[in-house]
């Protein structure tokens, strides 16, 4: 098994083979917001939310850690006023769906506890139009569209063609476990929402 050697907000830290910058920042003791990804057995990072990233030095964009393998001597800073920044902004257009914390039907979410974290309570941007009803599938039409909207921040159950297992939180809450669909032009990707 090879191990990979970077810094991690100023420290040297060792990844095992495959292991994501997330898993080592929780390792290592330093929380980077999340969504998205679950760390549970069954689940698997899709970097879709965008809760999670990180400024790696030397590159463009900002990578999301859930799915981010580290390189050897890479620089790693989860606390830079880009990411930092970049996080609030995500935080804040996914506030814009959500009802206020007072009437949201889960105010202890994991959305709500790590917008506090990132220093988010409200939005400026005004919500999204909600979608049509989708009843392109029976499943979808019995669990997902009458919620109106899916409750889990990733989309990596719902793509065409995808028989992932579903992770939405409607099916676990009804059926408490994950479910394969055979998407066929299944729900559209959605901001979280009640």
């Amino acid at each position: 098994m090879s191990q990979v050697t970077f810094s991690l907000d100023g420290r040297m830290v060792t990844a095992e083979d495959g292991e994501t910058i997330w898993q080592v920042a929780k390792r290592e003791g330093v929380a980077i917001p999340h969504l998205c990804h679950k760390d549970a057995p069954g689940y698997r990072s899709d970097g879709n939310c965008r809760a999670c990233m990180v400024d790696i030095e030397g590159e463009r964009v900002l990578a999301a850690s859930c799915i981010r393998t580290p390189a050897e001597g890479m620089v790693v800073k989860t606390t830079s006023e880009r990411a930092t920044k970049a996080r609030e902004m995500v935080f804040e257009l996914l506030a814009a769906d959500q009802p206020s914390r007072d009437q949201h039907p889960d105010p202890e979410s994991d959305f709500w506890k790590w917008s506090d974290r990132v220093g988010v309570s409200t939005s400026r941007f005004a919500p999204c139009a909600k979608p049509a009803q989708d009843i392109s599938h029976p499943a979808i039409a019995v669990a997902c569209a009458p919620a109106g909207k899916c409750r889990s921040t990733t989309s990596s159950a719902w793509r065409i063609g995808d028989r992932t297992p579903c992770r939405c939180s409607i099916w676990r809450t009804r059926w408490g476990f994950p479910l394969a669909l055979p998407a066929a032009n299944a729900c559209r990707p959605v901001r979280p929402g009640p």
